[in-house]
């Protein structure tokens, strides 16, 4: 009998296979032995009836024997096993969903948590201890919004043929070209998104005509301003830069205007911190002991914030953390996208002055 867990049938399983096949703390050598471990170890602790339904992305295949070739042969015969060409995790995530079914994978999907409904209960994983394998929920464990962001980067680089670390990425390029183009239009005078690489030339990937190369990139992070925790903001900070954030530095928009009428501002200054980027590294001073910014570290190895301080404005600047949280009022936050290349334009300058933007307590009389 099929068991159900929150609306998720535990009966239909996705079985993301490359995952279990090239687990070395299952079995020596990547196989379909590591796979059955996990299978038998599903049935004889979720449910002994469930139906599995096997993905491996294609290039598993070149790593299995020819004994296990010839058995996903006929698993594939049976249609109980796909192969996808390039990544599997689209398949996988798509037959759980269209089956109201599960997962079973190592991989946290993270690439892939924004563009779903995600369900944290559908997921599983496995641990191995003393040569047990155990089925254990897989924990999203706080996953900071840094990691998503820094994965879906790499599946687009993935995509058009990069990887982050490839020299095209250190560079700044250009679309010239006098075709229709969309990312042309949305950036004229940089490109702010990874380059299309064919046949080591970098391609504009909306009109796929040659990029002109404008030279070096500095290092670049992108801040998002968080309200009661969701993102109202962005800008990019770039190495070398210092500048100034607060309530003058901020958008002049609707949106802005009617977070200050509910306060959200109260407690940002005109001008309120310093920020500076050296290296690939962000750091923050306040302008002076009225201007509040508080730290909360977070610890990559329990997974979670440790505990917070407040960032003295007399001893210059602290650095930043890539996954810390910088709290500038009672209900705002900076953070740190995980995007190497920039999205967002810089700090917005201007002379003209809202009122929202006026000064508030905290604020030089």
């Amino acid at each position: 009998m099929l068991s159900v867990e929150s609306g998720v049938d535990l009966g239909v399983v996705a079985v993301d296979v490359a995952s279990a096949c090239r687990d070395g703390t299952l079995t020596t050598d990547v196989s379909l032995e590591r796979l059955d471990l996990v299978l038998d170890a599903w049935r004889s602790q979720i449910s002994e009836s469930s139906v599995f339904h096997l993905v491996a992305d294609s290039s598993l295949r070149k790593e299995l024997s020819k004994q296990d070739r010839k058995r996903v042969g006929e698993l594939r015969r049976a249609r109980l096993f796909q192969y996808s060409r390039r990544d599997a995790d689209e398949l996988i995530l798509d037959y759980a969903e269209e089956h109201g079914g599960c997962v079973l994978s190592r991989d946290r999907f993270l690439d892939h948590r924004r563009r779903r409904a995600w369900r944290p209960e559908r997921h599983f994983s496995w641990s191995v201890n003393d040569r047990e394998v155990r089925i254990v929920r897989r924990q999203s464990r706080n996953t900071r919004s840094f990691d998503v962001s820094r994965k879906e980067e790499q599946r687009l680089a993935r995509v058009r043929g990069l990887t982050l670390d490839h020299p095209m990425t250190r560079r700044r390029w250009a679309c010239d070209s006098d075709a229709p183009c969309l990312t042309r239009d949305t950036s004229p005078e940089e490109l702010r998104t990874l380059p299309l690489l064919e046949s080591e030339t970098a391609l504009c990937p909306g009109c796929r005509e040659p990029l002109r190369d404008l030279g070096p990139r500095r290092s670049e992070a992108e801040l998002k301003l968080l309200v009661d925790g969701k993102p109202v903001a962005r800008f990019t900070l770039r190495q070398g830069e210092t500048v100034i954030f607060g309530r003058l530095r901020l958008p002049n928009t609707a949106r802005m205007a009617e977070l200050a009428r509910g306060g959200a501002f109260a407690d940002l200054g005109r001008e309120h911190a310093c920020l500076r980027m050296s290296g690939r590294r962000i750091a923050v001073r306040p302008l002076d002991n009225r201007h509040c910014v508080r730290i909360y570290p977070w610890n990559s190895q329990r997974r979670r914030f440790d505990r917070s301080y407040e960032v003295p404005c007399e001893e210059g600047f602290t650095p930043v953390g890539i996954r810390d949280v910088m709290q500038v009022g009672k209900r705002l936050e900076l953070v740190r996208s995980g995007r190497s290349i920039a999205e967002a334009e810089a700090l917005p300058r201007t002379d003209a002055v809202a009122s929202w933007q006026g000064r508030v307590t905290t604020d030089r009389p």
